[in-house]
């Protein structure tokens, strides 16, 4: 039989201490310190534009972007973002400080939206896109509010991602390209 720590000891009250420093940091936001250096592996929106395909002309693009959030309780936010069901591979995350994007066929299509929070916020819409055009929906969250993603002009849209934003991918592709597209950042 193992011996454990007795209350009262000072293993007992190390252990202890250091399970309360651990929840007291994953709570608060502590655990920034490892989102940044992860993000920063990834590239930027104007590393990422320089890189894809331009918009076919029977299809459109879809950006969707997160920026950052302040936060007093919790590391990060994210959401789930689905098209048409989430049927071929049309599933990705969106952390804040992300964006993804995706060329969708001309037409209407179904987006769904998760965010990630304990008691998470769902909302669905439909999209018309038009082959050639290019569509920003910002994830609009606060610490303790969750909105609809919002549609955004393409000037206001580049502001925001120029600014410190991060692909979810390290590659410049579509997020239902399964094969090229590789983990998401967060």
């Amino acid at each position: 039989m193992k011996n454990r720590p007795r209350k009262g000891s000072k293993t007992f009250t190390l252990q202890a201490a250091f399970s309360l420093a651990t929840i007291v940091c994953c709570s608060t936001g502590c655990v920034e310190v490892l989102r940044v250096p992860v993000l920063s592996a990834y590239p930027t929106y104007e590393q990422t534009e320089q890189k894809w395909a331009p918009v076919p002309a029977d299809r459109g693009r879809l950006i969707v972007y997160y920026p950052r959030i302040s936060r007093i309780v919790g590391p990060y936010g994210e959401v789930t973002v689905k098209i048409d069901g989430g049927k071929d591979g049309r599933e990705t995350p969106v952390g804040d400080q992300t964006f993804v994007f995706i060329d969708l066929t001309s037409g209407t299509h179904e987006i769904y939206f998760t965010d990630g929070k304990l008691f998470a916020s769902k909302w669905n819409s439909t999209l018309d896109i038009h082959g050639g055009e290019t569509i920003y929906l910002k994830v609009v969250n606060t610490e303790f509010k969750s909105y609809p993603p919002m549609a955004v002009k393409a000037e206001d849209a580049r502001a925001d991602l120029i600014k410190n934003m991060r692909h979810n991918y390290k590659k410049a592709v579509p997020f239902d390209d399964l094969k090229h597209r590789g983990m998401p950042a967060l």
